[in-house]
């Protein structure tokens, strides 16, 4: 739309006809929109190539889980006396959940 815009300011400006600066609007915006297509398409290849050689070199690793795939969940939580801590099992559907206070 930039193209357009500009094409139709300068073509104005010089003091063109209006059907010869609209022609040339619509053919700038259309060569702007190829370049915008053919970058965008530039882009999102070198983006996906990056996340596949992140996930080679960073693989997510399950282990032995008796579960199945996902992992076992655990929760630490005081006693009453607070004497110690003991570990508590959670079941594999609880999310953890994290409250993050904006100020």
């Amino acid at each position: 739309m930039i193209g357009f815009a500009a094409a139709v300011v300068v073509g104005l400006s010089t003091g063109n006809a209006a059907e010869v600066v609209i022609f040339r609007a619509i053919v700038t915006m259309l060569i702007c929109w190829l370049i915008g297509r053919a970058v965008g398409a530039l882009v999102q290849r070198v983006i996906d190539e990056h996340i596949i050689q992140y996930k080679t070199v960073n693989p997510i690793h399950h282990g032995d889980d008796e579960e199945g795939d996902q992992p076992e969940l655990r929760i630490q939580t005081d006693t009453v006396e607070g004497e110690s801590l003991n570990e508590k099992k959670v079941s594999n559907s609880v999310q953890p959940t994290v409250n993050i206070g904006v100020s």
